[in-house]
């Protein structure tokens, strides 16, 4: 009955999934449709898997002649763990990771009453930090150390809150308080624990592999 066609499922992780695709193992044949998830969409399948749910499996065919897997089924979610990969700051949401991790919590009380010592904020404006913090992160990518670091959070943060009038006393005045809260923000591994909570590598989805007629 042919049955012997379909391979008992293995169990892959994102980033076997993700190196693979990179590696030209797994191909996106021409018959498949197009990418037509919209961004919600995208985020929403991340949420899943960062919140532990199943997401179902992708389907695979063998091609022994190109040495490669055509993905068969699952198009749209291995592209979006793929462009996820790239840069997750794009998909999620400070406010999000911050509710579900306590450590990133105590890490961002940190850098906040910091800036209210420092007469950055006020302590009534923490709404305001936030949306600094926040409006930051989706523009930067992760994997760049030139662009991820405390200090360039820290510039982001005082450039905010002088565009929003505050009054530091020049340039000068600036880049000596961006370095002092550079400081607060290395010590409290805020970016460090944000690459923890975003990170999906071991997350593990089934793969079904089919061998028999095209």
């Amino acid at each position: 009955m042919g049955f012997s066609n379909l391979v008992n499922p293995a169990i892959w992780s994102i980033s076997q999934i993700v190196d693979n695709i990179k590696d030209g193992k797994i191909v996106l044949p021409r018959y498949q449709r197009a990418q037509v998830w919209s961004n919600s969409k995208r985020r929403k399948l991340i949420q899943s898997i960062m919140q532990g749910y199943p997401i179902g499996s992708l389907l695979v065919y063998e091609n022994k002649d190109e040495n490669n897997w055509q993905l068969i089924d699952g198009l749209q979610r291995a592209t979006a763990i793929e462009r996820y990969q790239k840069n997750p700051l794009e998909f999620v949401d400070l406010g999000d990771l911050i509710e579900g991790s306590e450590k990133l919590r105590d890490s961002f009380e940190v850098i906040f009453d910091t800036s209210v010592e420092l007469g950055l904020v006020a302590e009534c404006e923490k709404d305001a930090f936030f949306q600094a913090v926040s409006c930051w992160l989706p523009g930067v990518k992760i994997s760049s150390p030139s662009d991820y670091n405390p200090l360039a959070l820290a510039n982001a943060i005082v450039e905010r809150c002088s565009e929003l009038g505050k009054d530091f006393g020049g340039e000068e005045q600036e880049t000596l308080l961006a370095v002092k809260l550079n400081q607060a923000i290395q010590s409290s591994s805020f970016l460090d624990q944000i690459k923890e909570e975003v990170n999906i590598d071991s997350y593990s989805i089934p793969v079904v592999f089919y061998s028999g007629n095209k």
